[in-house]
Parts: C-alpha cells; sequence; structure tokens
C-alpha cells in the first residue's frame, strides 16, 4: 500500500539513509526494493524524504565543523563526483566532495562545483594548524598563504617508488622497505599505546635516521635516471615536498601518511559506481 509522504516512520528514515549512503544503494533501485515488498514509495518521494533528513543534521555537521575547527592537526582529501547539468539535458559537470578529518576521529564532507583553492579556503575559514595531505597545490598553497602548515603523506611517496619498481628495482626494493619500516614503527607505537612527547621522541630516535638515509638514497639516484621516468618522477616528488614530509616527527597527532582521509572517501567513490551521477547540486 502507498506510504504516507508527510510523517515516515523514523526507522523507515533511518533505513534508507543508511542504505543510501552506508551500503551505496541509489535511490532508484530502493524503490524497486520496496515494492517488491509491496511498498510503493516513489523516487521522487524518497528523494524528498532525503532532503529533509540533510537538513534536520545540518546543525550536527555544523558542531562536528566547529570541533574539528579547534583540532591541532586536520586530514583532507577529494575526489570527484558527476553532477546533473541543469542547463543542459542529458549533461553533467565534474564536481568535487572534500573530506575533512582529524585522524582516527569525527569527518565532515564538503561539496564544491570546481577544484579551486575557493573551497578549502571557505571550508577552513581562520583555522590555524597542521593539514595533512597529498602535495596538490591546493594545500600547498595554503601553507604559503595561511597560518596553516602542511603535512606530506608517505603513502603518496611509497605509490611512486612501487608503481615504478620495474626501471629500477634494486633502488625501489631498498627504499620501500625503507619506508616499511618507518610505517612499522608508526604502527608499534600505537599497539603500545605511545603518545604525545613520548612518541616524538621515538620518531626522533628511530625514524629520523631511516629517513635521513632515504634522502641520501633519492639525492643519488637523482643524476642517474631521467627526470620523465616513473624513478625519476617519485624522487623529484619526494624531494620537493621533503620538509613537509620531514615534520609527521615533530608533530604528536599527525600520522606517517593521509591514509585516514583516502578511506574516508571509499563509500564515495563506491557509491558513484551505482548511483553514477549526483542529480542536483
Amino acid at each position: 500500500r502507498p506510504i504516507p509522504k508527510a510523517r515516515p516512520a523514523a526507522g523507515l528514515l533511518a533505513y534508507i539513509l543508511v542504505s543510501k549512503y552506508q551500503d551505496h544503494l541509489p535511490l532508484h533501485r530502493l524503490e524497486r526494493i520496496f515494492a517488491r515488498h509491496g511498498m510503493e514509495i516513489s523516487r521522487k518521494t524518497l528523494c524528498d524524504w532525503v532532503q529533509v533528513m540533510a537538513k534536520l543534521l545540518r546543525p550536527i555537521v555544523e558542531a562536528m565543523k566547529r570541533g574539528l575547527l579547534r583540532a591541532r592537526l586536520l586530514q583532507a582529501d577529494e575526489t570527484p563526483v558527476q553532477v546533473k547539468d541543469l542547463d543542459v539535458k542529458g549533461k553533467t559537470s565534474r564536481c568535487w566532495i572534500w573530506t575533512y578529518g582529524v585522524p582516527d576521529g569525527d569527518v565532515v564532507y564538503d561539496f564544491t562545483r570546481g577544484r579551486s583553492m575557493d573551497g578549502p579556503t571557505e571550508f577552513l575559514g581562520e583555522y590555524s594548524g597542521y593539514l595533512q595531505s597529498d602535495s596538490y597545490s591546493v594545500y600547498t598553497s595554503l601553507d604559503r598563504r595561511r597560518k596553516i602548515v602542511h603535512v606530506g603523506c608517505w603513502s603518496h611517496v611509497r605509490r611512486r617508488v612501487y608503481d615504478a619498481r620495474q626501471e629500477h628495482p634494486e633502488f625501489a626494493s631498498v627504499v620501500i622497505a625503507g619506508i616499511q619500516k618507518l610505517f612499522r614503527i608508526e604502527r608499534e607505537a600505537k599497539e603500545q599505546g605511545i603518545t604525545g612527547k613520548a612518541l616524538v621522541a621515538l620518531r626522533r630516535k628511530e625514524s629520523r635516521p631511516i629517513l635521513r638515509r632515504i634522502r641520501k638514497l633519492f639525492q643519488a639516484k637523482k643524476a642517474h635516471v631521467l627526470p620523465e621516468s616513473g624513478t625519476g618522477d617519485a624522487i623529484s616528488y619526494a624531494l620537493k615536498n621533503w620538509r613537509a614530509l620531514m615534520r609527521y616527527v615533530y608533530i604528536p597527532e599527525a600520522e606517517m601518511s593521509n591514509n585516514g582521509a583516502e578511506r574516508s572517501l571509499r563509500g564515495v567513490v563506491l557509491g558513484r559506481r551505482n548511483w553514477l551521477w549526483i542529480g542536483h547540486p
């Protein structure tokens, strides 16, 4: 039988939101699922309910955002999504969803039409602290123009070296092994509950010598590879961002990588395979 539009049960609304955002089911698929159970809920009604719930949850999102902006360190990342063009039928535009969060803590998402500096600038406002991310120019520009210090990501360095490993296998093997040692130090410190000044002391003692050896390897190899090669690109990336890559050693709140922010976008990446595009900005 038809479900009343005005006052759906709270449990039904929760089921719809979890199905859409956690299980990545687009609303047209939910419409068919409900129909199999004899519940006539149109896609338009489902969309209206999602919009109502989004408005009701807005104060919680704003409160979470205020909490994030009080943190000493944030992680950030972004991923593209296709959005229906309201002016041209059948056309979509590339827009972006950004994630901002604290390691192993709250995450808040933001939507922008473009990938320029305007989005992060507006979201972060007067934020002052550390921002951990990849080396996308928007994040590094925030470091230069605001009270924000950029912290690099070692997973991006490792990924570049790994992707080019066939060019110089021995070099890649030594560098990757060194990076793995660094990650092992972080993992064991977390398992032992080492934080704050003790974590910085551990990193200074055990991680910093490894980092210095990795840098020497990069500098020695740079003269013997083509800049346009995969290995040359990995070396240039690391040396260009070396100061940002070293900063995690001295910041107890920082992780070695930006993987937490990347994981928080996994739902968006999985979802867009199913819903293909967003119907309205």
